[in-house]
């Protein structure tokens, strides 16, 4: 909700977050510097009942979907990236990197933050972020609900995006199974037609 300095305001919750340690969803160390208005966060720490203050210990930043665009509906107002939809709202929803996100066009990177809406690869989005990189530093990364699962074949569909697993380092402190809401990454975008052959499964 708020961020300074020296704290952030997460659901309403104040932290001082000099102290904390900052980690993207994959446990990859961040600099303090990368948090940014509208981004899905994770918060631990301690909170002080006297004065309403938290601590913030750790910070773990989590995306909802880092990709190349592939469609733009002004109407929806949507933008889909990794068979994902992220619907936003020009006036609620953070934008950054463009004027604003009806100028995105189809090869553009981006990073969306927010909620899983309630169809898969639905987001709705809090941030919405065009990056100036050709291929982003901590890969390519999405955030979905599991169905379609093959454990034989090391195949699913996260969100709406067909994934194989296969040589993937896994992550997961729990068996991977349908409806688990997973985080799957990889230096390399999907192959328009095939299965995304993702590096990292968490």
């Amino acid at each position: 909700n708020g961020l300074a300095e020296t704290t952030l305001t997460v659901n309403g919750v104040t932290y001082d977050k000099t102290s904390a340690e900052v980690t993207d969803g994959f446990g990859n160390g961040l600099v303090a510097d990368a948090l940014r208005l509208g981004m899905w966060i994770e918060v631990t720490g301690t909170f002080d009942d006297a004065t309403g203050l938290g601590v913030a210990a750790s910070i773990r930043v989590r995306p909802a979907a880092r990709g190349v665009v592939t469609a733009v509906s002004v109407g929806g107002p949507t933008v889909t990236l990794l068979e994902s939809t992220a619907a936003y709202d020009a006036a609620a929803t953070v934008i950054d990197g463009v004027e604003g996100a009806e100028l995105l066009q189809i090869g553009d990177l981006i990073e969306v933050h927010g909620p899983l809406g309630n169809s898969p690869g639905k987001v709705e989005a809090t941030r919405l972020e065009r990056l100036a990189v050709v291929v982003p530093d901590r890969g390519f990364e999405l955030r979905g609900r599991i169905t379609n699962l093959d454990a034989t074949a090391r195949t699913m569909t996260v969100g709406r995006q067909p994934v194989t697993w296969a040589g993937a380092t896994l992550l997961l402190r729990q068996a991977v199974a349908n409806g688990q809401v997973v985080r799957v990454a990889s230096m390399l975008p999907p192959e328009a037609g095939k299965a995304w052959a993702v590096e990292r499964l968490t």
